[in-house]
């Protein structure tokens, strides 16, 4: 039996868990009864160890012989995933590459040069100004230089990539990186295969088995903003939006805290914020879901799922793709991944706004709302599944 594998985060409640999950099924059925698919999961707990743990290497070193028993592997390549500090992540990602056989590596970002921070006039007046530039140069470097080396790596081993949009194919082509364009697979963020979508887009709101909250007797039009609670998020520019709209409006936070990075300090300015506009009524925290279907059936639950994320230099992101394979109305910032990826759905259910302005936000759920037409939607995890295993099993 030929066995194959995916690396990822597995069993953990993040967009690449789950992302991961629904590949290896996909994957599953395109190998049939004559293939298994093994999921090679990235301990978080051992990895995220503050300091370089033999028990981290053990992990990795483990991780490797299962990788090195299987036709071909697909590495989801996000640097947060494999280890505390650069160094390590490195080392880990470059062993995995060195032992599988074939490999497909998924980018969920791709990271940026840098550039080293000309000095200007200016900053003699403002040199704290070139300080905190220098602080970025020195924090993003690293990981510049460590990306380049793997993607070198991989190349030289004969990977193939997934990008997730066209944007960032047009890149990985050219300098430099100079990775061959059929050598890259080209497709979205998705989840659901076909009949899954059509499921739940009839779903009916009496049929929600898992509501955030007790379905109000009264009409009001419910905004969804889900994830984790971050800064990068943009959660305080949706509650913000809310005092530009009128009170049948309210906003269902799906969501809470990330279990290994979270700002204290920010989830209390949410809650003050809330109280000092006056929107305790129209603002609802609902928590974590406690398995993916409720966290489907929330998002079905709402009329609008709204994403006002800050630029992070992701290429995709997991909540958005799951709202639109849901078929749901989609309010985001013009943030370069976004704008993207957006370009995979019907243009009509799909409204931009600044990322720093509620105003803005507020007119585009105001705009979208009354929209008639079936949203749509050909992306599917059926379609990925067939590249990735084309790639795996050739």
């Amino acid at each position: 039996m030929k066995k194959f594998g995916i690396v990822s985060s597995f069993d953990e409640f993040c967009g690449n868990a789950t992302y991961a999950e629904v590949l290896a099924k996909g994957l599953q059925t395109k190998c049939g009864e004559g293939g298994e698919i093994i999921k090679l999961s990235l301990n978080q707990e051992i990895l995220r160890k503050v300091v370089f743990s033999y028990e981290a290497k053990k992990h990795i070193n483990d991780l490797c012989k299962l990788a090195s028993k299987c036709e071909g592997i697909n590495i989801h390549f996000e640097f947060g995933l494999y280890g505390p500090n650069v160094k390590f992540q490195t080392w880990a990602i470059k062993k995995l590459i060195r032992s599988s056989k074939k490999c497909v590596i998924t980018i969920h970002r791709l990271e940026n040069p840098s550039k080293f921070p000309p000095f200007s006039l200016k900053y003699l007046l403002k040199p704290l100004d070139y300080i905190n530039q220098l602080k970025i140069y020195y924090a993003s470097s690293p990981y510049w230089h460590a990306f380049l080396s793997i993607i070198k790596l991989a190349k030289r081993h004969g990977a193939d990539f997934v990008s997730h949009h066209n944007l960032c194919t047009k890149r990985m082509i050219g300098r430099p990186y100079h990775i061959r364009k059929e050598n890259i697979i080209t497709y979205p963020i998705t989840f659901f295969n076909q009949k899954e979508q059509e499921s739940f887009y009839k779903l009916q709101e009496k049929d929600i088995e898992h509501p955030p909250v007790m379905l109000p007797q009264k009409k009001i039009i419910r905004i969804g903003l889900s994830g984790f609670i971050s800064e990068n998020k943009g959660h305080e520019c949706a509650i913000r939006s809310l005092s530009y709209l009128p009170t049948y409006y309210n906003l269902f936070i799906l969501g809470s805290r990330h279990p290994y990075d979270f700002n204290a300090d920010y989830g209390l300015k949410l809650f003050k914020l809330v109280d000092e506009l006056d929107l305790s009524d129209r603002v609802h925290f609902c928590g974590r879901s406690n398995t993916d279907n409720e966290f489907y059936n929330r998002i079905k639950f709402c009329d609008v799922m709204v994403f006002p994320y800050q630029e992070t230099g992701l290429v995709g992101s997991g909540n958005m793709a799951i709202a639109r394979d849901l078929r749901k109305l989609l309010v985001i910032s013009s943030i370069e991944a976004f704008e993207e990826n957006s370009k995979f759905y019907i243009h009509d259910h799909v409204k931009y706004f600044d990322p720093c302005s509620p105003m803005e936000c507020a007119h585009a759920i105001a705009t979208i709302e009354n929209s008639n037409q079936d949203p749509r939607n050909d992306i599917n995890i059926d379609v990925l599944s067939t590249n990735i295993y084309a790639k795996l099993a050739k």
